[in-house]
């Protein structure tokens, strides 16, 4: 399903549009903590009048992300690997574009997962949807070495709308 929303054509006109990614190019993993030297370098771009948009793989509105979207305070929001495109992400929430996967192609994803040990999943809003729970609180451990998830049955996620999911794990799986 796609959901498109017009934009209005009042907008102030901005110098140009800037990019970036949170994970591993605003966000430092170690400290858990987005850098000084590039929230200056955001602030300083909107003041001299571009648009600043966060492009992330992750759902920004979800309890792990929210806080770094509010930190950023961008004009505009890709996320979830480009399934969802907002306007004015903090305020109005102006949904430019919106895909949700098919409920059989969740299912059939959810089923491969469990069949082949992959953890695949989301969390939405302060819950955790996962196969193969224990694989994804190591993969935590990893990598932002703290693991704190509420797990839900994964099955529950046939009655959300989804837009992606995540995998969590090596090379080897992927």
């Amino acid at each position: 399903m796609r959901e498109e929303v017009n934009c209005s054509k009042n907008r102030e006109k901005k110098k140009g549009m800037v990019a970036f990614d949170l994970d591993h190019t605003l966000l430092d993993h170690k400290k858990g903590a987005i850098t000084s030297s590039s929230l200056e370098a955001i602030e300083r771009l909107k003041e001299n009048g571009y648009l600043v948009v966060l492009a992330s793989g992750r759902n920004m509105y979800d309890r792990y992300s929210y806080d770094y979207l509010k930190e950023i305070a961008p004009h505009a929001l890709v996320q979830m690997n480009g399934t969802k495109v907002l306007l004015d992400p903090l305020e109005k929430q102006e949904v430019l574009m919106h895909s949700v996967m098919s409920k059989d192609l969740l299912e059939r994803l959810i089923r491969f997962g469990k069949e082949h040990h992959i953890a695949l999943g989301t969390a939405i809003e302060d819950r955790d949807y996962f196969t193969e729970e224990e694989q994804v609180v190591q993969y935590d451990l990893n990598f932002v070495q703290e693991s704190d998830r509420n797990f839900a049955p994964v099955e529950e996620l046939l009655q959300e709308e989804v837009s992606a999911l995540c995998y969590c794990g090596g090379v080897e799986g992927a």
